[in-house]
Formats: structure tokens, sequence, C-alpha cells
């Protein structure tokens, strides 16, 4: 086997691979292009088997929670500028001529591909002018070779894409080969799986850089991974099936508001027709069925009719982050109860599903423990006064047991716990009786907040405030009359 021949039988099979057909669908889906759209209505056809049907409503509604997933935590990452230092002032001003905002934006780009596909890659190159600059590849572009399991060292790559092009008055796609190794680059064309050398380049292998006449190369293959994890999985093979059952419920729900739900059994009396086939495909198509009469015997169609619990609906509102008020006042008139019970229901399962979702969070982004944070203020339960500040294991992360919600409308959540020593001290919020927000030492729990502020027992701290922060940081507290105008965020 040639060379060529094997480049070309490793292109087939990853063409085809299901870890490249991943990568592509999560592009797809950050896209909005999700398998829903793709979804036809059947009904039960009169042998029993699954009838396409063009004539009911077939809602195809995209709720894209995978693409705010994705743009969260590409912000988070690589959302702010990052700084170059340096003693030597004139070596950090040439690099910030490449790293600039240009870099930052293309970084940022570059983590929701790695994020799409699992992998991302740079491809650093000197443009016609001279310039040197990146350019982004998303995964599904590249075939590395690696020269070691833990995937650190290219030996060589392969990058596949396709152009728009023109044959006569035909338009069509051509797909592309590029071949990096240590020799530089090699263009070729895959016509029906063969490799073709490129016609539309000067030459097919040409060196990585041609500086004043003469062919460089880099000393190593210059494609710089950026991994979502160590494993290179794509978000979306961790998410998809949540997110195509978002999809499903959103647009079975529209479906049958659109239609006669056909919420009812139907007891038949004389009907005129040949089988029950027939009737549940005359049912479901046209919403009507004939019936007859037989001397005494009447024709007609009696039903009993399914009550419909719209409960069950209120996930979605939790999932898309609808107005919640909306799924109580549905929720109190489907029920007959009032919209304060109602109320208590639907805002309890918000803020169960809440916590559970960021526990998960927590778990992806290695947080070790957690601390309960409580609401500094008058209207805190007897239980989470105690709770605050309590620090718990990610291990004994349980939603509903060691955190919140730990009682019916519970507003306590959780932060990750970090140390004083090396994070410094910050702020948090309280509020105070006439509803107004004061900060204090985000170090203080509910119990020591309660008997500074509320009980009045400031002994121990000076209130001139500002000029006594370290003084005052040994008793965890700023009085009232100076903690909103302090910043706490050079306190260490």
């Amino acid at each position: 086997m040639t060379d060529r021949e094997f480049i070309q039988r490793e292109i087939a099979a990853w063409k085809r691979s299901p870890r490249r057909l991943m990568q592509i669908k999560g592009h797809l889906y950050y896209d909005g292009e999700h398998d829903i759209l793709g979804r036809k209505r059947t009904v039960i056809g009169d042998k029993g088997e699954l009838t396409e049907v063009e004539n009911l409503p077939n809602n195809r509604i995209v709720d894209n929670q995978y693409g705010k997933l994705v743009n969260q935590k590409a912000n988070y990452l690589l959302g702010q500028p990052f700084v170059i230092e340096s003693d030597n002032k004139q070596y950090a001003e040439l690099l910030k001529e490449i790293f600039n905002k240009r870099f930052m934006r293309m970084l940022k780009n570059a983590g929701k591909a790695a994020l799409n596909g699992g992998i991302a890659w740079l491809y650093p190159y000197y443009n016609e002018l001279g310039e040197f600059g990146f350019r982004m590849f998303p995964g599904y572009e590249i075939l590395p070779f690696w020269k070691d399991s833990e995937h650190t060292v290219l030996e060589a790559a392969i990058r596949l894409y396709q152009v728009e092009a023109y044959e006569g008055n035909v338009h069509k796609l051509v797909e592309k080969i590029e071949i990096y190794d240590l020799q530089g680059v090699h263009c070729f064309i895959l016509d029906n799986g063969s490799l073709v050398p490129d016609s539309d380049v000067k030459e097919c292998d040409c060196a990585y850089v041609n500086g004043s006449g003469k062919p460089l190369n880099w000393e190593k293959i210059p494609l710089i991974a950026i991994k979502y994890n160590e494993r290179e999985t794509p978000l979306i093979k961790k998410v998809k099936t949540l997110q195509d059952g978002i999809n499903v419920m959103l647009s079975d729900f529209e479906n049958n508001m659109q239609e006669d739900a056909r919420n009812t059994i139907l007891v038949l009396k004389n009907y005129d027709g040949t089988n029950l086939g027939e009737f549940r495909r005359n049912l479901a198509t046209y919403g009507a069925v004939k019936v007859r009469c037989d001397g005494d015997a009447n024709g007609g169609v009696e039903s009993l009719e399914i009550e419909v619990n719209s409960a069950n609906y209120k996930a979605m509102n939790i999932i898309t982050g609808a107005d919640p008020q909306k799924a109580i006042d549905a929720i109190a008139k489907k029920m007959n109860t009032s919209k304060s019970n109602a109320g208590r229901l639907v805002m309890t399962e918000e803020a169960y599903f809440s916590s559970a979702a960021q526990g998960k969070s927590y778990h992806d982004l290695g947080v070790e423990q957690y601390e309960v944070l409580a609401t500094l203020d008058d209207a805190t339960s007897e239980i989470c006064q105690n709770l605050d500040g309590k620090v718990f294991d990610m291990k004994d992360y349980k939603a509903g047991g060691t955190a919140p919600p730990f009682h019916v409308r519970c507003r306590s959540t959780t932060v990750p716990h970090l140390d004083e020593e090396i994070w410094g001290v910050g702020k948090r919020a309280a509020r105070g009786k006439d509803g107004k927000t004061y900060y204090v030492p985000d170090n203080m729990a509910y119990k020591e907040w309660k008997k500074r502020f509320v009980e009045g027992d400031k002994s121990g701290f000076d209130k001139t405030g500002k000029d006594n922060v370290d003084k005052n940081r040994e008793y965890g507290i700023i009085c009232t009359e100076k903690a909103a105008t302090l910043d706490f965020s050079g306190v260490a």
C-alpha cells in the first residue's frame, strides 16, 4: 500500500466515523439546526403500522438551550481579555501586537468550536504581506495523527474542507485536502475518494513560510489543539438527548393546542365502517366518523373524557426559563386551587431543578467544596439561618438534602467554597427592614449578621468605617452607614 492509498483509506473511514459526525452535529445544534426539524407527523394506519400524515399540526419547535449553554461556558472561560506582562517592555509590546483583540475574539470562537466538537485547532501562519497571524479550524476539519496516546505531540495532520465552485454553469462543492507534516503543506482535491493534485494552487507541495524567497518550515506541526476535555468529547454528546427532549415536548404541546387533543375514549354504536383501523385513521385525520341507524338500534358515538393534568407541563417552564407566573396561573385554574398553593409548587420545583443543575456545573468545573448561602433579611427561615455558611464536599451534594431547596419557597443557594487566604474576602448583599440593600463581608454568616445588624449589637468595632477596615475585619463586620460605599475587592 502506498502512502497516498493509506491516506485515502484513512480519510474515507474518518469522514463517516461516529466521532466526526458528532462533531458536525455539535456545530449544527449550536446554529439551531436540530433533529426535530426533520420530524414527520404519523398516525396508526389500517394495519397497525405508522403512516405519515400531512393535514395535522406538525410543529417543529427549537428551543436552543444547547446554544445558550455553549455561550455561557465560553463567556465564563474566555470572556475576559488576558493581560501580557514582561520585565522586557519592548518584548511585551511586540507580543501585544500579535495577541491583540482580534486574537482574543478568535480564541473565544475557538473555545466555542472546542465545546461543539470536543477539540478545535489554531493554525499560526504568515500572510502574503509577511504578517503573522492565526486561523481557527473546527474539529471536524482536522484528522490528527498523534505520536503518543496522550494526544500531546502531532506526527501529521489532514485538513478536509469544502469550497464552492462552478463547472460551466453547474454549481458544486469541491472537497479539498491539505496534509501537514514536517516537510510543509501538500494540497490535493478529493475526487470520488481519490487524491488528485490541486491545480488551483501554485505548488501542491510547499513550505509553511517563504522568507525572502527561501522556503522555511516549522520544527513541529503548526497546529495548536484547543481541547474541551482530556477525552476530546463534544458537549453535544452529553446533552443531546436533553435538548431533543425539550424540543419534542414543546412541539407536542403546541400540536395538542392547535388540534382537538383527542383526549377522549369513544364508544361506537352501529359504526358505518369496515374495521377499527379505518375508524382510527378517519378519527386521527379528519376528526369525524360515520354512524348509521339499523332498525331500533340508533347509531351514535359516546365519549369517556380523560382529564389532562396541566401540572405535567410545568417542567417546560422550568427548563425553558419561561415566566413562572404563567405556570402558576394555569395550574391554579386547572387544579382549582389558590394561586398561593400553585406558586408554592412551581417555585419550589424551579428551585430544585436550578439547584440540581448548579451541582452539575460545579462537578464539570472541578469544584471540590461548596457553601450554603442564605438570604440576609428577616424573612429567612430558621432552617436556612442555621445552614448559612455551612461547607459541604461535592460528593455529598444533593438537591433537597444538603443543597437547596431545604423547604417550600426556599430562597437559599450555593456558591463554590474558596480559601480566603488565597482569594481574600468579598462581599454579600443584605436587606434591611426598610427594603434597602447594603453589603457586608462575605465571610459573615446569618447569625452574626442578625446579631450585629438586626439586634443592634455593634460592640467591638468602630463606626468610622473606611479608615478602620482592617480593625473591623477582625470582627467580620462593616457598619451599615459605610457598607454601601466600601469596596471589599482589595481586602485580603
